[in-house]
């Protein structure tokens, strides 16, 4: 008896440890793979945090293959996550990244690529201009903005708003000609 309740003592006051494999799987579903954004029907919440996480996700050209590794892809995905400013399932840090572009492409749940719109107010993203020390490389296209930092200027039927802004800024941007990206 006396070793039954030793037990169950040292069971309620020694702390649990997760193993990996526990902190890598959220419902069933591995958090790493392929990864799809979407803005309804998320296998998981994110909420992007600078610290404080509950896991890091590096952002991967391929090799998505363990904990933390998200490849970003538009289908054939493994995972799709929707990220939110409350309510979340799980806290994730990108690595690289304080908020901004970092090495991920993305920023506040958008992927830094596609049709963009220049908005005034009621903005996804809000964008400083730079010359130097940019978060991202930003190629203007007319058509196929179909990697991370190609961005088609439109009026309607945009991926993400944006907004030209001096200061507070969720990204830096420097605009260029060649080798867009991270």
């Amino acid at each position: 008896m006396k070793k039954c309740l030793l037990l169950l003592l040292a069971m309620m006051v020694l702390p649990s440890f997760a193993s990996a494999e526990d902190v890598c799987v959220f419902k069933d579903k591995a958090l790493k793979g392929k990864v799809k954004i979407v803005e309804y029907g998320a296998d998981v919440k994110v909420k992007q945090v600078d610290y404080g996480e509950d896991l890091k996700v590096k952002s991967v050209d391929y090799g998505a293959d363990s904990c933390g590794k998200w490849q970003f892809v538009d289908y054939g995905e493994d995972l799709k996550v929707q990220f939110v400013d409350y309510g979340e399932d799980i806290k994730i840090k990108l690595e690289g990244n304080r908020g901004s572009a970092g090495s991920s492409c993305v920023v506040k749940g958008k992927m830094l690529k596609g049709k963009v719109k220049i908005v005034e107010y009621g903005e996804d993203i809000k964008v400083k201009r730079v010359d130097y020390s940019e978060d991202i490389r930003v190629k203007r296209v007319d058509y196929s903005p179909d990697s991370c930092g190609k961005w088609q200027f439109v009026d309607y039927g945009e991926d993400f708003k944006i907004k030209f802004v001096d200061y507070s800024e969720d990204v830096k941007v420097k605009f260029v000609d060649y080798n867009p990206g991270t």
